[in-house]
């Protein structure tokens, strides 16, 4: 395992060194970065992908700079979401982050550059990160392509392949550390992995998707027992079809479910299920305006999440708490890319 950031003296120098170069109280909002040689290639955009919570009031963001293979970004708020540091890392752009007690460990995007067309590069061979110290410096996990680590606990976790190239299901039991398969948990018909998420040790939710047909792409919302039996509870098919059991047939971005049963999926909708994924009901985001949901969010129930909004023009963070949205931050590109000395994306 490698330190991404360099030799700890150099990294105290560089956190004691950090440059205000813009405030937007009025906002909510710091915005920093470090001084000494410039990213490369210079950011001209920053997204966030997901979000995390440390403890009370801890939160966290990542994402990128500009593309996959750009620097990633954090975001850091130990208020509930008032105040915000907002830093450049050098890693590579972030798409989601999970705690594992005080650590957290991320992922890139980890196809290559070009995944679906020619790619221009190959795939990463590494593609978890971790920090102690809430994302001031990270550490290369070197646990190959895996990536999307979700925890039960601080020590134990799921991660798997890239979608579509993952079938099988990795574990952790020191907090990501280090990872060793599981078994290939989906069903013959629709065998690739795209989310796991761990609700205990070695039991959890799983999303598997089948092959694309000119009729649409079969997916299953799937639960494993700690026997390692699994079960189907919900099937659908990505088409312009009827909603069935409440989740209508689109694009799952995201989900989480608790031990109990309760939790949120979301699409370019939010829905929420109360009885462990059998069934789900819609929840009203028109005060959120238009926009849709980023991958990543923090879910601890049906009734209370964190989770990421963003439109082509700005990315916001929201808090779901007892069932009422709350805009907690919202960075529009033109101050966070001003910031970073480029013109606003797509200007």
């Amino acid at each position: 395992m490698s330190d991404v950031t360099g030799p700890s003296s150099r990294l105290a120098a560089a956190v004691a060194a950090f440059v205000l170069l813009g405030v937007g109280l009025a906002a909510g909002i710091l915005l920093l970065t470090q001084p000494g040689a410039p990213l490369n290639p210079t950011p001209r955009f920053v997204g966030i992908e997901a979000v995390t919570l440390l403890g009370d009031g801890d939160l966290i963001a990542v994402g990128r700079t500009r593309g996959w293979t750009d620097p990633g970004l954090i975001a850091r708020s130990t208020d509930g979401g008032r105040l915000w540091l907002v830093a450049a890392v050098p890693v590579p752009g972030m798409t989601a982050v999970a705690s594992a007690g005080s650590r957290l460990v991320a992922s890139r995007y980890c196809l290559p550059p070009m995944a679906g067309g020619t790619p221009f590069g190959p795939a990463p061979t590494s593609c978890l990160f971790a920090s102690d110290d809430r994302g001031v410096t990270w550490r290369d996990l070197d646990a190959g392509t895996l990536v999307d680590p979700t925890f039960a606990d601080a020590n134990y976790g799921w991660a798997h392949e890239q979608f579509p190239n993952g079938r099988s299901l990795f574990e952790t039991t020191d907090g990501g550390l280090s990872w060793s398969g599981l078994d290939t948990p989906c069903p013959v018909d629709k065998p690739m992995l795209f989310r796991a998420v761990a609700t205990g040790r070695q039991s959890g939710y799983l999303l598997c998707f089948g092959e694309a047909t000119e009729t649409g792409q079969p997916w299953s919302l799937m639960r494993r027992s700690a026997s390692g039996e699994t079960a189907t509870l919900f099937e659908a098919n990505l088409s312009n079809g009827e909603p069935h059991q409440g989740l209508h047939d689109e694009f799952v971005k995201g989900f989480s479910l608790n031990p109990a049963g309760s939790g949120l999926a979301w699409t370019s909708h939010l829905y929420k299920t109360m009885d462990g994924g059998r069934s789900w009901t819609t929840v009203d985001t028109s005060d959120l305006g238009s926009g849709g949901f980023g991958e990543g969010g923090f879910v601890i129930d049906a009734e209370n999440a964190y989770l990421v909004w963003g439109t082509p023009a700005k990315s916001s963070i929201i808090e779901y708490r007892a069932g009422v949205f709350r805009t907690l931050v919202t960075w529009p590109w033109s101050i966070v890319a001003d910031l970073l000395g480029q013109p606003e994306a797509g200007a």
